[in-house]
């Protein structure tokens, strides 16, 4: 199975274009959850 060099060129754009996204978001959801255990850690031990 052969793909025309366009279309394989624009799902690489398209998958990096994603995971780049997917990275930012799990980066976002761990600072969040970083920040809201330091502040109950916080809170427990003062």
């Amino acid at each position: 199975m052969t793909m025309p060099k366009h279309d394989a060129e624009e799902l690489i754009d398209n998958t990096e274009k994603t995971l780049k996204y997917i990275g930012i978001a799990l980066g976002t959801l761990l600072g969040i959850a970083i920040g809201y255990f330091g502040v109950q850690l916080f809170n427990t031990w003062f």
